[in-house]
């Protein structure tokens, strides 16, 4: 079968929220109000300002690029060949008290000359022409940055969505995303987010799919350091590993770095991302910019908000806000406006469906169960 497979329309739905270089700037209007119960099952997460705040280890990046950043910090090496030029030391040598006696060169034969004991205030290369010098590497001075901290509300760890993916009436595929694990990476406090989309065993002997994405989310600032892609489709094979050093703006992929703008996105930290924005005040027609990195580039993402509806799917009713995303470069759609997602309508923006036109008929993605997110969802209708 075709790369139209049924699964690749939750691919294209995570798609669509790739990457923001800053914080997008829009003028909005207030939308209709959801229909919010009286409480929320849980408050806002309290933000640990130290840890918010806490640099990003950029060890394991210097030595990808150590060319550019170790400084020598010579020590004199010793010599036996007593015909070497005489190494010269600068030093700060302590006033004696007694006269120095005056030392005469050593002469073959005669009693191997005392070291004087002198301590150098600071080491530097020896100028003999064959004296060794050894270099210690000197962490260099961290960039600026700033560790950026949004008020995250719209999802916490332990939330797991789980969705149907339909060609038609037949259901092909099953799709999950969870955060489902909270962590140390590199001196940050991160969460990982999996996504998992594969085909039913009742499809897969048609075509198979597996494919796994996953990003090491910074907590706080909803950004990357970590993007992990691992893609099967039939025969079809593909593994993407890519580290982002948000500090210095580098991605490493293969060996590889490539320069990229602050709070740059895999397609995983997008979405998120765009989940926390507030959208209390958007009218229809109003664009979100966002960006992503991918394949050494960054690429723009325009989201347009075509207004509100309320939608029946399996997991329930609910009132959400519609949206289209379109690629201007380098991505799955141009400007074609192919795909539509839906969104509910309240503080959590959960995925409740994606419409996408394929050659032959559509395909649509549908969430089924929503766990850990709360008892009460504002935006559903009951």
């Amino acid at each position: 079968m075709s790369r139209f497979l049924p699964q690749l329309a939750f691919i294209l739905f995570i798609n669509i929220l790739w990457g923001c270089s800053q914080t997008p700037s829009i003028t909005l209007e207030r939308p209709p109000d959801p229909v919010t119960p009286d409480t929320l099952a849980f408050d806002n997460p309290v933000v640990n300002d130290t840890l918010a705040l806490r640099p990003f280890d950029t060890t394991a990046a210097i030595v990808l690029d150590s060319a550019l950043y170790l400084e020598e910090d010579p020590v004199i090496g010793a010599s036996s060949d007593t015909t070497d030029t005489v190494a010269v030391l600068v030093a700060e040598v302590p006033v004696p008290s007694e006269p120095i006696p005056v030392v005469q060169p050593e002469v073959p034969g005669d009693k191997p000359v005392p070291d004087i004991p002198v301590k150098p205030s600071r080491p530097v290369a020896s100028t003999g022409s064959r004296g060794s010098v050894k270099a210690e590497p000197v962490k260099p001075k961290e960039p600026e940055f700033n560790y950026r901290n949004l008020n995250k509300n719209a999802y916490r760890t332990g939330e797991k969505l789980t969705f149907d993916i339909r060609y038609g009436l037949i259901v092909a595929g099953i799709g999950t995303m969870s955060v489902d694990k909270e962590f140390d990476y590199k001196n940050r406090e991160v969460q990982r987010v999996f996504f998992e989309a594969k085909s039913t065993p009742s499809f897969s002997w048609i075509y198979k799919v597996q494919n796994q994405y996953i990003s090491y989310l910074d907590k706080y600032g909803i950004y990357p350091w970590k993007y992990i892609q691992k893609t099967r489709e039939g025969s079809y094979k593909r593994d993407i590993e890519v580290e982002f050093d948000q500090v210095r703006g580098l991605a490493f992929e293969k060996s590889k770095q490539y320069s990229i703008p602050p709070y740059t996105h895999d397609i995983i930290s997008a979405f998120f991302y765009f989940r926390n924005l507030d959208l209390k005040s958007a009218k229809a027609g109003d664009v979100i910019k966002l960006s992503n990195y991918s394949k050494g580039k960054v690429f723009p993402l325009d989201v347009i908000i075509r207004g509100w509806q309320r939608i029946t799917v399996p997991a329930g009713t609910f009132n959400c806000v519609v949206l289209e995303p379109l690629v201007k470069a380098g991505g799955l759609f141009k400007n074609e406006g192919t795909l539509m997602v839906w969104l509910t309508n309240d503080e959590y923006k959960i995925p409740v469906k994606v419409e996408t036109k394929v050659l032959i008929g559509s395909i649509n993605v549908e969430l089924v169960k929503a766990e850990g997110v709360s008892r009460i969802i504002p935006a559903r209708v009951k």
